[in-house]
Parts: structure tokens; sequence; C-alpha cells
């Protein structure tokens, strides 16, 4: 799944994990929000995926970037000459990579409950290690 941190805060990372603790295969997308590096190390059976398109010397370059990370599955899509006419991306101002849009931002605004709990979410997922070695450090304080 493309973009997946979208869904979840650093979705990449998620479910490379959880394919790992299924013994399952998981393919990043070459349009990954995640470092490809953190990926691999998350989640070492993971697959690269990649569009072959574009300049030669970036193309290698990446080949180059996904071996060295340690993807030993390169998965090529060659099947998108020309990127799809998606309207309602379009309607939206949804675009990748991403780019702010006043449409994205109006959005934000005029859903301020979605918007409060998408932040909410982010930030437990940030601050619960933290949270975490507050409430051991407090049980193991004698006083």
């Amino acid at each position: 799944m493309g973009i997946s941190a979208l869904s979840a805060y650093r979705g990449d990372l998620v479910l490379a994990r959880a394919a790992g603790q299924a013994n399952i295969h998981m393919v990043i997308s070459g349009s990954s929000l995640i470092r490809l590096e953190e990926v691999a190390e998350a989640g070492p059976a993971t697959w690269f995926q990649a569009y072959l398109r574009g300049e030669p010397d970036r193309f290698f370059a990446l080949l180059e970037r996904v071996e060295q990370a340690g993807f030993e599955i390169l998965v090529l899509t060659v099947d998108t000459a020309v990127l799809a006419n998606r309207e309602n991306n379009i309607r939206s101002g949804f675009s990748t990579p991403l780019r702010p849009s006043l449409r994205l931002a109006w959005d934000g605004i005029i859903r301020p409950n979605w918007t409060l709990n998408r932040f909410c979410e982010v930030a437990e997922a940030r601050h619960a290690p933290l949270r975490e070695l507050l409430r051991n450090t407090r049980r193991a304080d004698p006083g």
C-alpha cells in the first residue's frame, strides 16, 4: 500500500513489523513516506517496489540505495508509463509527493474533530515511550 503513513503513524513500519510477526512478506511501496532504511530494519523480510520510469541515473542510484539498505527482493512496476487521471485527487487537492494545499488545509479546518483526533493519535504514539518510562520511574521510587 503506497503512502500508508497517511493511514497510521509511521504506517510502513507498522506493516513491516506485523508482516514479520505473521511470518509473511511485505512489499514497501516506492512512494513510502518512511525512509526505506528504517523499514528494512523494522522488517528484514520486506521487499521493495519501484517504478521503472524517469532518468536512468536516478533509477540506478535508487537501486544502489535499496541494495545498501538490505532489501533482497526488488519488485519492478513497469505498467505505469502514464500516471492515472485520478479526478477525485485533483478535486481534493491530494498529490504525491505530498504538497501543502489550500484544499487540504480547508478540509482540516471544517472537520475539527477529525483533525484533533488524528493529532491526538500521532501525539499519543510519539509520547507513549516517554510516558512508559515515567510510569516505570515512579514505580521504582521508594519515596
